[in-house]
Parts: C-alpha cells; sequence; structure tokens
C-alpha cells in the first residue's frame, strides 16, 4: 500500500507535537516555511504558526536554562515575523491570494513580532525591520498616516544600527505612505529616494519591492 504524504496541516501539526523540546524551533520553522513556500497554503501558515507559538511558549514556560527559555522565545518571534510576512499583500507573491482576514492576523503578527523584538533585546536591526513590517501591514490596509509613523521609526532604527539600505528602505516606504495618502508633494521626495535606494547594496532590490507595493495598493 502506498504511503500517502504528510502534507495536510492535521498530520504536520501532529509531527510537530512529537518534536522534542530540543529539535521543536527547527522543526516548527521548517513547518512553516514549507506550508508557503512548497504548499502555497496560507491556511496551513495561521494554522501551523500558531501552534507553533503555542508549542514554543510551553518549551519556553518549562526550560531549565535561560538559555533554554529565550531561544524557544526567539522562535516565538520567528514564527510572528514570518507569518507576518507571508500574509503581506505587498509582495505581489505569484500564487498567493491574501484574504483580508489572512492580512489582519498578518498585521497581529507583525506586532507581535515588534513586542518580542523589544522584549528580548535582540537589537536595533531587528527593531527596524519589526516596525517596517508592522508598517507594510498598515500600508497595505488604508492606514496610510500610522503606517508613516511606523516606517519612520523603522528609520531612526535602522540609522542607529548602521544600515543605510534598510533606513533608505523604510524612508521610502514612508514616502509611499504620503503618496498613497494623497499628498502629491511627496512624489518627487519619492522618486529621489528611490534613486537613493538603487546605489545602496541590495538597492535594486528594495526598490522594486517600493514600486510592486505601489502597484498592489494602486496609487
Amino acid at each position: 500500500m502506498p504511503i500517502t504524504p504528510r502534507f495536510t496541516a492535521a498530520a504536520i501539526l501532529e509531527d510537530l507535537a512529537n518534536t522534542s523540546d530540543e529539535d521543536v524551533r527547527v522543526a516548527c520553522d521548517t513547518a512553516l516555511k514549507d506550508a508557503y513556500w512548497k504548499r502555497r497554503n496560507l491556511h496551513h501558515v495561521l494554522a501551523i504558526g500558531y501552534s507553533s507559538i503555542g508549542r514554543l511558549l510551553a518549551v519556553a514556560k518549562s526550560a531549565s536554562t535561560p538559555e533554554g527559555e529565550h531561544d524557544a522565545l526567539s522562535g516565538v518571534k520567528a514564527t510572528l515575523y514570518n507569518i507576518a510576512s507571508f500574509t503581506w499583500p505587498g509582495w505581489d507573491e505569484q500564487g498567493i491570494d491574501v484574504s483580508p482576514t489572512e492580512a489582519a492576523a498578518g498585521l497581529d503578527a507583525a506586532k507581535g513580532n515588534l513586542a518580542y523584538a523589544e522584549f528580548l533585546d535582540k537589537g536595533d536591526l531587528a527593531i527596524s525591520r519589526a516596525h517596517w513590517m508592522v508598517g507594510a501591514h498598515e500600508l497595505t490596509a488604508g492606514m496610510y498616516d500610522d503606517a508613516a509613523i511606523s516606517f519612520a521609526s523603522a528609520a531612526e532604527a535602522a540609522q542607529r544600527a548602521g544600515s543605510e539600505p534598510d533606513a533608505a528602505l523604510s524612508t521610502s516606504f514612508g514616502l509611499l505612505s504620503k503618496v498613497a495618502s494623497g499628498d502629491a508633494t511627496a512624489e518627487g521626495p519619492l522618486a529621489e529616494s528611490l534613486d537613493h535606494l538603487r546605489t545602496l547594496a541590495d538597492g535594486e532590490m528594495f526598490a522594486d519591492q517600493v514600486i510592486t507595493a505601489r502597484r498592489v495598493i494602486g496609487c
């Protein structure tokens, strides 16, 4: 009799439940990424993601050392970041159709990721990217003023971290938020910001992210 591949969410969650505490963080991360990149299934992403968070919180609670607790909570943060990223419509990822409910779950996850980045003292670069993810969801949700504030916080943290590409990316997205809100005076600064972004490491890729997000939100 042929073996049925264990691709259903229930089967994957059963496997995770039987994974040892020592291996659970890697197992959760792999299962979540497979649900997105291989299965292209946001229902599985959310089911696996939040079940993983519950398991990792239990591991953190029962950890025998501060290092073990910190590692498990870092896994919670990483899972929240991935949920937020995978449910952001602004990537315009082929084969992924993000529903309003899934996007709302992504915004909640982005805020959770930011809270954990601060609680775990992950440093300015992680905090910058966490603010960026919150802003990204706010942007595609039409919360343009909130997005501009989040992107400004992301740019400031990136500057403290010494990452000019991250700062420039966040600045460009902040200007896009203003354009999306109807501020025509931000068009020129946005074009200049994108020109500057393209001169930096990974700048072409980052500029493409801004352009793709603008196409998605239709402004």
